[in-house]
C-alpha cells in the first residue's frame, strides 16, 4: 500500500497540493482503511505528505530552488566527510558488498515503476558508504533528510532519469575506495553529487518555483 501511494505521488498522479483521503484511496484500491492510514502516516514522516488542520493529508509541494540547494549542501557536507573516513576503513568484504549493490540492471524510464530500482540502488550505495565511515550519527542524520524521495520527485517532472551517468559515477567512486585514497574518493563523490545536482535542477522549469 505504501509503495502504491508513493508511486502515485512520484508519478504525479497525485499532484502537489492534492488532498489525500483515507476513504477514497481505500475504495479505489479495494483495501482496508487501516493499511491506508499506516501508509499515509509513513509518507507524512518521510515528507511526501503534509497534515493540514481541517483538510487532512495533502501532497507536499516540490522543493523550490533554495530548498533544493540547501538539501544538496547538507548532503555534500555529510557524504564528503563520510567517504574520506570510509576510504581509510574499507576492506575487501566491504568493497565486494558495494560492488554487489551496483550490480543491478536499472531502467531510465521516468515512471516510478521503472526507475524505482535505480533509486533503491543509489540509496543503498550512498547509505552503505555513510555506514562505512564508522559514525552512526552521520547515517541517522542522512536518513532523516529522506534525500532520495525528494529528488526522485523531479524525475517525472523532468521526463529524465540520470541512471546512465549515475551508474558510471558510482563505478568511479568504488574504484577510488578500492585504492583507499580519501582524497581521490572525496573528489569522485564531489563530482558525482555536483553532476547529480546539475542534471536534476537543469531540467526543472521555472514554474516549479511558483
Amino acid at each position: 500500500m505504501y509503495e502504491v501511494v508513493k508511486g502515485q505521488i512520484l508519478d504525479q498522479q497525485l499532484m502537489p497540493g492534492d488532498k489525500v483521503t483515507i476513504d477514497r484511496i481505500a475504495r479505489a484500491l479495494n483495501c482496508s482503511s487501516v493499511s491506508v492510514r499506516e501508509a499515509l502516516t509513513r509518507l507524512h514522516v518521510e515528507g511526501l505528505l503534509q497534515f493540514v488542520p481541517y483538510r487532512g493529508y495533502v501532497v507536499t509541494e516540490l522543493l523550490d530552488e533554495k530548498s533544493f540547494r540547501n538539501l544538496y549542501d547538507v548532503r555534500v557536507l555529510l557524504e564528503l566527510y563520510a567517504i574520506e573516513k570510509a576510504a581509510v576503513r574499507v576492506n575487501e568484504h566491504d568493497l565486494d558488498e558495494l560492488s554487489k549493490i551496483l550490480n543491478v540492471t536499472v531502467e531510465a524510464d521516468p515512471t516510478y515503476e521503472h526507475y524505482q530500482p535505480f533509486v533503491a540502488v543509489d540509496q543503498a550505495f550512498h547509505r552503505r558508504i555513510l555506514e562505512l565511515s564508522g559514525n552512526s550519527y552521520l547515517t541517522d542524520l542522512w536518513d532523516s533528510l529522506h534525500i532520495h524521495l525528494h529528488l526522485a520527485r523531479f524525475y517525472r517532472k523532468n521526463g529524465y532519469v540520470d541512471s546512465t551517468e549515475g551508474q558510471k559515477e558510482h563505478d568511479i567512486i568504488l574504484d577510488a575506495l578500492s585504492k583507499h585514497d580519501p582524497v581521490e574518493a572525496r573528489r569522485a563523490m564531489k563530482a558525482h553529487l555536483t553532476g547529480s545536482y546539475e542534471r536534476l535542477w537543469s531540467g526543472v522549469s521555472p514554474d516549479t518555483n511558483a
